[in-house]
C-alpha cells in the first residue's frame, strides 16, 4: 500500500495565505512533514485557483518541488492550471480528477467539470491518454449532514 498525502488544501487558511502572499514556507514545511510520515506522493488539492489559476499552480507545485522528489498529484478541475503545473513539473505527475458525491448541491456540476477536464487531455497535454473517471452518490467527508443521514437512514 502506498501513502498519498492528502493534507495540501487550498480550504485551509495557512495555505490560502500562502498562495496569497506567495510565500511557499507554510507549503512547505507541511510538505515536509508528510514525507516524514512515509507519504509516497504528494496530492496538491489546490481547487480551481480563481483568477489567477496558472501563477497559482505553478507556485503550489514549485513550491512542493523544492523540498521533495516524490510524485505530485495535480488536484483541480481547472484545465488552465492542470496544463500551467504540468509545464513546470520535475517531478513525476498524476493527474487527480475530482470526483464529487453527487448528492452535494453542486456534485453534478462538479462532476460535469471532471469529465469535461478528462475529455479535453489529449488536447491539454499533446498525447492520447488513458483515464479513468468515477461517480459517487456517496457522501464523505464534510458537505450536508441532512443529506448524508437521509441517505444512511433510507438503506
Amino acid at each position: 500500500m502506498e501513502l498519498i498525502a492528502d493534507n495540501l488544501r487550498i480550504t485551509k487558511t495557512d495555505i490560502q495565505e500562502a498562495l496569497k502572499d506567495l510565500d511557499p514556507k507554510p507549503i512547505q514545511g507541511l510538505v515536509k512533514q508528510c514525507v516524514a510520515k512515509g507519504a509516497w506522493a504528494i496530492d496538491l488539492n489546490t481547487g480551481p485557483l480563481g483568477k489567477q489559476p496558472e501563477a497559482g499552480m505553478q507556485f503550489f507545485i514549485r513550491a512542493v518541488q523544492r523540498v521533495t522528489d516524490l510524485p505530485l498529484l495535480i488536484d483541480t478541475s481547472n484545465p488552465a492550471a492542470m496544463r500551467a503545473g504540468l509545464e513546470v513539473a520535475d517531478n513525476r505527475i498524476i493527474i487527480d480528477p475530482v470526483v464529487p458525491p453527487l448528492v452535494w448541491a453542486d456534485g453534478i456540476v462538479q462532476a460535469r467539470a471532471v469529465l469535461n477536464v478528462i475529455r479535453m487531455l489529449p488536447d491539454l497535454l499533446g498525447f492520447n491518454v488513458r483515464t479513468i473517471a468515477g461517480i459517487s452518490n456517496l457522501t464523505t467527508g464534510a458537505g450536508h449532514n441532512d443529506k448524508k443521514n437521509q441517505r444512511t437512514n433510507n438503506r
